[in-house]
């Protein structure tokens, strides 16, 4: 899907020159499937850092607002999109639409109330009621590990 209007079109180039100086490294780096490449992108490196947090939150918020996406919450597995669907949430907040961010965890906990899904109201309940529309934040690998 194409990426069609960000607040600015500045919001997206500046979100990308930042992550480019963050998160971009050229080299040898040995990837989770074995695999080599001779680049790197850490992700965490912008999305941990105050300033593309806040990027990231007004770019992506404003993507889900263009698409016309009318969800009630944001999240996915935990860790990598944590702060990705936190900061698109607090963006939501300023726009006056607050939406519920999750995060899923691999596991349920063994100890407390054993959650599998963590944040405010789950958006997604398991057998009683309410399956409210969510966007869900993934990457390719774990997307390619359940095709």
């Amino acid at each position: 899907m194409a990426w069609t209007c960000v607040r600015t079109a500045d919001d997206g180039v500046r979100l990308l020159a930042f992550l480019r100086e963050r998160s971009y490294r050229e080299g040898t780096f040995r990837l989770s499937s074995g695999a080599t490449s001779s680049f790197y992108i850490d992700c965490k490196l912008t999305t941990y850092d105050p300033r593309g947090f806040e990027m990231i939150g007004r770019v992506m918020h404003a993507q889900l607002v263009a698409l016309g996406l009318r969800v009630d919450g944001v999240g996915g597995l935990t860790m990598g999109p944590d702060p990705i669907a936190l900061a698109i949430g607090v963006e939501s907040v300023r726009s006056g639409r607050p939406l519920r961010v999750f995060s899923v965890r691999k596991d349920a906990k063994s100890h407390g109330t054993k959650k599998l899904v963590e944040g405010g109201r789950a958006a997604v309940e398991k057998e009683g009621v309410a399956f409210h529309p969510v966007f869900t934040i993934d990457d390719l690998r774990a997307s390619a590990r359940r095709a």
